[in-house]
């Protein structure tokens, strides 16, 4: 049996090398046998048994106290080669988002808004941080997308207002914690088919809220990740140029995981997506070899 040298490398909310006490990684095959649960420091070396089978299908679950658990299901040494990197990110559980003007894109000044005018709306307590960070991730994922310049051309209106539970219903344009209700340009459906199959798919629509009089509902949603993957619900009176847009981003691509884990607790009790588990999980997807450039959104976690 051959083995494959993982190099473990942490890091922190800020993207940078993790600075922290000594992670718990556990390992389970994709046979779900645990093989490794030891203390790891950045840049210690992980031997995984290979078999050539099912079993090379690797579950790495790396926690440390004080900080979110950090890990991908599924994960598969590449074919030929006998070492390699894996980059995990742990994010403190009282970490907040930070906005740090460096971070700041210049492409993003126009047509979106400003920096000063998130941070405007944080400081007289119109919005929340959570709600703002959540707006970022939606807007950093759209941006990498094929075509994620003509999309985020599209978004007509972004309302930097804090929105609650009955904002959909009403049709009103605001910030939650776990979605962006905007209006967007009705060629917006077309741009997301352009992006192709084997990007934007087809999704359920159901969870997002019901049509009103005249609507048409469609729902549209990334494949190209394991986790952290956005998803489009347009409603669209047909007889307008301007379309009102639910946008999100979900933990998991998988239907039943998604279900189980994120729509369930939402529905029963009253949970939310975190931005921040949202930001490690599209990072550590984009930062491991998915196709795309490498997840970094204007504001970090501290």
């Amino acid at each position: 049996m051959s083995t494959f040298a993982l190099r473990m490398n942490f890091h922190g909310g800020t993207r940078e090398r993790f600075d922290g006490p000594g992670i718990m990684v556990s390992v389970a095959n994709g046979r779900g046998k645990i093989l490794t649960k030891d203390v790891f420091r950045d840049g210690d070396i992980l031997d995984l048994p290979i078999t050539n089978g099912i079993a090379d299908q690797f579950t790495i679950n790396a926690s440390a106290t004080g900080y979110r658990d950090a890990g991908l299901i599924g994960y598969r040494p590449p074919d030929g080669t006998a070492k390699g990197d894996l980059h995990l990110m742990l994010v403190g559980r009282e970490a907040e988002p930070s906005f740090p003007p460096d971070q700041w894109p210049t492409d993003w000044s126009a047509p979106l808004f400003h920096r000063e005018s998130l941070i405007t709306a944080i400081e007289n307590g119109e919005l929340q941080k959570t709600s703002a960070a959540c707006l970022l991730n939606i807007l950093e994922a759209t941006r990498a997308l094929p075509g994620g310049a003509g999309l985020l051309a599209a978004i007509t209106e972004i309302n930097l207002a804090q929105g609650g539970e009955d904002s959909r219903g009403r049709r009103q344009t605001a910030l939650l914690q776990d979605r962006a209700l905007v209006r967007v340009r009705s060629s917006f459906r077309q741009l997301l088919i352009q992006a192709g199959k084997n990007t934007i798919g087809a999704a359920i629509k159901v969870a997002h809220g019901r049509p009103l009089p005249g609507e048409k509902v469609e729902s549209f949603k990334e494949v190209r990740f394991p986790h952290a993957n956005l998803q489009f619900t347009l409603f669209d009176p047909q007889n307008e140029s301007d379309v009102y847009a639910d946008l999100d981003m979900d933990y998991h691509r998988n239907a039943l995981s998604h279900f189980m884990v994120e729509y369930l607790p939402n529905a029963i009790l009253g949970a939310r997506t975190h931005p921040g588990k949202i930001y490690a999980l599209r990072w550590m997807v984009s930062k491991n070899g998915r196709p795309g450039p490498e997840f970094a959104p204007p504001y970090v976690f501290v």
